[in-house]
């Protein structure tokens, strides 16, 4: 598993907003939709979680 930098992911975030026609809030919708998508796809919906979210970042802790 890679795990990115908090300046790669606000990079990475700020390239898709300039090349597709994307709000800021439409693209972290997006992306919450993939993980809740993965996690039932994983059949992870059995656990507890505690997402915390702050500038440029989300961390998931089971």
């Amino acid at each position: 598993m890679k795990i990115f930098s908090a300046k790669q992911i606000k990079q990475w975030d700020a390239f898709t907003i300039a090349n597709e026609p994307v709000s800021s809030i439409d693209l972290m919708e997006r992306a919450a939709g993939k993980c809740v998508e993965w996690l039932i796809c994983q059949n992870y919906f059995q656990k507890h979680y505690h997402i915390f979210c702050g500038k440029a970042t989300m961390v998931a802790m089971v």
